[in-house]
């Protein structure tokens, strides 16, 4: 082979490789943009179910906690019913003010324990919305937005109107105490802009999780749910 036929070759090999150059630039930059977007969603997807676990241990907690104190509760509410019996009983007599004296340590008692049964609520409502708050900050700086319920609690108060009631799970209380956080990664901002533009049809990528808690008993445990995709 003279040196003329290996030059010509040379430049064959030469101008294929460059009119190949923008094919390969492009498969390399669409891989790249996969692999970001993967990292990105994989990056979310973990931010999402341990903060939302790390919420419904916050909430079991305070199931277990509220549901623990209903013993006392019951005994207390039913003391006030027999303490206001025996003061109304004792209205005008020389034990009035016995009676009335013991009626009123009653309700002392009562005010105690509910402010103990609020305080378990209103810390674990704070502990749940500070650590949402920060579960839709971190997705939110991954290119992402989210919307979020509100974390709740779902117990009832029973009787609702009492001083110290006792707390009872909702009916449906797994579906009810559920919490699921849905994100919409923006793939355009991610791809080379000469692929979103030849397909438009490439806009979002929809993600969701979420977690909630499984009553048996007195036991509440915390666990992931199904997507919703």
């Amino acid at each position: 082979m003279t040196d003329f036929t290996i030059r010509r070759n040379r430049g064959f090999v030469l101008v294929f490789l460059l009119a190949l150059m923008p094919v390969i630039l492009a498969v390399v930059s669409v891989v790249i943009a996969i692999q970001l977007l993967l990292l990105m969603d994989g990056e979310n997807n973990h931010t999402c179910r341990k903060g939302l676990l790390e919420i419904q241990e916050t909430f079991a907690q305070a199931c277990a906690d509220l549901t623990r104190l209903n013993p006392l509760a019951t005994q207390l509410r039913a003391e006030k019913v027999r303490a206001m019996k025996e003061a109304e009983a004792a209205m005008g007599s020389p034990l009035e003010l016995l009676a009335m004296a013991h009626l009123e340590s009653v309700i002392q008692r009562q005010l105690s324990l509910s402010k103990q049964q609020n305080r378990i609520i209103q810390v674990s409502r704070f502990r749940a919305e500070e650590k949402m708050n920060q579960i839709y900050s971190r997705i939110s700086k991954n290119n992402a937005t989210s919307s979020h319920p509100l974390p709740r609690l779902a117990l009832d108060a029973v009787p609702k109107f009492d001083l110290t009631p006792s707390y009872e799970a909702t009916p449906h209380f797994s579906e009810k105490q559920a919490l699921r956080i849905s994100w919409n990664a923006d793939i355009t901002r991610t791809f080379p802009k000469w692929i979103t533009h030849s397909f438009p049809e490439i806009g979002t990528w929809n993600q969701q999780c979420g977690a909630t808690i499984e009553n048996e008993g007195h036991s509440w445990n915390p666990h992931l749910i199904a997507d919703k995709q």
